[in-house]
C-alpha cells in the first residue's frame, strides 16, 4: 500500500507544478509587456535623434521617463540643445 507520506509528496509536487505551470504565461505575458514598453521607448528616442540629424533642434516634449535608458536620451538631448545654441551663437557672429 502506498503510505500517507508518498501521497502527500504526490499531492504537494502536482500543486507546485501546477502553479509553475499556471504562473508560467503571466510571467512571460510580463516580460512581453516590458519589453514592448523598452522598446517603444527606444524607437521614440531614435526617432527623436534622426529628427536632430534632419536639422530640428528643437526641444521634444517627450517625457523621457527615469530609468537608465531616460537618462542617457536626456544627456543625448542636452548636448544637442547645447550644440545647437553654440551653433546659433556662431552663426550670429558671423553675420
Amino acid at each position: 500500500m502506498v503510505s500517507i507520506r508518498l501521497k502527500r509528496f504526490v499531492v504537494s509536487t502536482a500543486a507546485v507544478v501546477l502553479a509553475v505551470a499556471g504562473s508560467l504565461p503571466l510571467a512571460l505575458l510580463l516580460a512581453w509587456g516590458v519589453s514592448r514598453s523598452f522598446a517603444n521607448r527606444a524607437r521614440a528616442i531614435a526617432s527623436l535623434a534622426n529628427r536632430y540629424t534632419a536639422g530640428d533642434l528643437s526641444r521634444p516634449d517627450y517625457d523621457y521617463g527615469a530609468d537608465e535608458l531616460a537618462t542617457a536620451a536626456r544627456a543625448l538631448d542636452g548636448s544637442i540643445q547645447h550644440l545647437g545654441r553654440q551653433i546659433a551663437e556662431l552663426s550670429r557672429d558671423r553675420a
